[in-house]
């Protein structure tokens, strides 16, 4: 059985987040996931594609909210603070089944724990990924409370 994956993410962007997603779409394909991608911060997917020249593989996995099937998992990979208003954005716009696993994956660059306030705002999740063990010890202690999520570290992919 083939593991399906939502995947909504700065896909096609320039920025940082923009080259992990893209990074991390290309292994979770590599590893034979079956992958829907829908990309933050674009309108219609078409427009994601423009910027994927060197993630070709990817264009096949772009989808709009009409061409969605129903995945085993949904990951979104944004901002810590931005997880949450992700999630229910596109809950409501792609009609996703509220029961379906969500996983964040995100980062916090400072070696302090992460405020309370944005640990609670990753409470509702069945994951949270982060790219270093450091940075999971910081999601896992919080400033007042430790996380309710797993908090696992995954390394970021990328071709060196």
């Amino acid at each position: 059985m083939t593991l399906r994956v939502r995947y909504y993410g700065h896909v096609g962007q320039l920025s940082g987040y923009g080259r992990a997603a893209s990074e991390m779409c290309m292994a979770l394909l590599a590893a034979g996931v079956q992958l829907e991608i829908r990309p933050l911060g674009w309108a219609p997917a078409e427009q994601a594609e423009v910027a994927l020249e060197k993630y070709s593989a990817l264009h096949a996995c772009l989808r709009n909210e009409h061409d969605l099937t129903e995945p085993d998992v949904a990951i979104v990979h944004t901002l810590p603070m931005d997880c949450s208003r992700v999630i229910n954005v596109e809950l409501a716009r792609d009609g996703a089944d509220p029961d379906v696993p969500w996983v964040a994956y995100t980062t916090w660059e400072a070696s302090s724990p992460v405020p309370d306030e944005m640990l609670e705002s990753l409470d509702d999740l069945e994951q949270v990924w982060v790219p270093s063990s450091s940075t999971a010890r910081s999601f896992r202690r919080g400033s007042g409370h430790e996380s309710r999520v797993p908090v696992l570290a995954m390394p970021h992919a990328f071709d060196p």
